[in-house]
């Protein structure tokens, strides 16, 4: 048990100084509630460029702290197959209107 609090530490540090060291995640799963606590709200608060496709409520209700005020839980929760919200860096909101799947 010791091992994975030391993880989840270091992991949030990381996540916590990425950004000074110019250093790059890519980041996916398929729920948040997957997370820890401490892991999700790292990720939350230190992430630039957060991109969802359609989501259950209990995802949208973490993630609007996010995409608020432009968009809402049900924005989150019904968004068409094949597209995509995107926050980026610059903290502008766009929909995307069709993702490239393979």
């Amino acid at each position: 048990m010791s091992s994975r609090i030391s993880a989840t530490e270091a992991f949030r540090s990381i996540l916590s100084e990425a950004r000074k060291y110019r250093l790059n995640l890519i980041l996916g799963n398929q729920f948040m509630s997957q997370l820890t606590d401490k892991i999700r709200e790292a990720i939350i608060g230190n992430v630039g460029t957060v991109i969802s496709g359609r989501i259950g409520i209990t995802d949208a209700e973490l993630l609007i702290k996010k995409f608020a005020p432009t968009f809402d839980v049900d924005d989150l929760k019904s968004l068409p197959n094949h597209q995509a919200i995107k926050l980026g860096n610059d903290s502008k909101m766009c929909r995307l209107h069709r993702l490239a799947w393979p």
